[in-house]
């Protein structure tokens, strides 16, 4: 934030006022507080406080060690490693002091942003950085980042971090006022964004989310391999069909497209669907 950003908006400007046909989108996530420090916790500090030989310059619990206003006062200024560091870093008294001048800095930096997502609005944003860059494709997979200083494979859970989840979630609303307040207000952005979508975005967002969902694996039929497909902004049939995006059938039948095409499939695929759903039936039945 402190060196990247200025120097993107500025590059952003010069683009602009030159009329470069160049979109630079500025994306940041925010991450509900107890969930961020747990997160953070679980990387990299827990492996470090488990080495500690003697002393316990990081503490020796998920409590102990928690600094001030983790997620607001990185984000700010960087360097997430000087307050998260040994208990006596010089950076955690300032983490402490962290407070509204502090804050409207951090509101007036993410005011450069296109888009600040919370995190659990994952596909949402992702779906509206692709529609803002012009992606005609998109996905993600999960990846789980291993825990620092642990053994290859070990991943500490929630639960064992904190036993009393309760007191945990306490002990961080009463030193992190500045990152509930970030969140707060994030949410509430994003969800005004997010209302403000058409209906189109909402029914794409249902497909790739199904396209995506490892339960409905079995469900998942390439419509682009089932036959043509219709263009209701013409009212012609398209000789081929639309990309293949794979998902429910039904979601299939929805639009998918930008130009308002439906994936149809074949009397054919229909009836061999049909075979296939009475099979399983059958199979059930027995």
């Amino acid at each position: 934030m402190p060196v990247v950003v200025p120097f993107v908006v500025e590059l952003r400007a010069r683009l602009a006022a030159l009329a470069v046909p160049t979109r630079v989108l500025l994306v940041t996530r925010v991450r509900e507080p107890l969930s961020y420090y747990l997160s953070f916790y679980k990387w990299k500090v827990a492996g470090i406080q488990r080495e500690q030989r003697g002393g316990h310059e990081y503490g020796s619990s998920f409590l102990e060690w928690a600094p001030h206003n983790l997620q607001a006062w990185s984000l700010l200024n960087g360097g997430i490693d000087t307050i998260a560091g040994p208990l006596g870093s010089l950076a955690r008294p300032r983490a402490r002091a962290f407070g509204a001048r502090e804050m409207r800095a951090l509101s007036s930096k993410l005011a450069h942003f296109d888009i600040v997502a919370p995190l659990e609005y994952f596909d949402e944003h992702l779906l509206m950085i692709a529609d803002a860059i012009g992606l005609p494709l998109i996905s993600h997979s999960a990846v789980a980042p291993p825990h620092m200083g642990l053994k290859k494979g070990e991943r500490l859970s929630d639960a064992l971090v904190c036993p009393n989840m309760t007191r945990c979630r306490e002990r961080v609303r009463a030193i992190a006022p500045w990152d509930a307040q970030l969140y707060s207000a994030a949410r509430a952005t994003f969800r005004s964004q997010l209302a403000a979508q058409p209906r189109s975005f909402h029914r794409r967002l249902r497909l790739f989310r199904a396209s995506r969902a490892p339960a409905q694996q079995e469900g998942r039929v390439c419509c682009a391999r089932q036959g043509k497909c219709h263009d209701k902004a013409t009212g012609a049939w398209l000789a081929q069909p639309l990309p293949c995006v794979p998902g429910w059938r039904a979601l299939q039948n929805l639009v998918i497209d930008d130009r308002g095409g439906v994936c149809c499939m074949s009397p054919r695929a229909r009836a061999g669907a049909g075979r296939a759903r009475r099979r399983r039936a059958q199979v059930r039945l027995r």
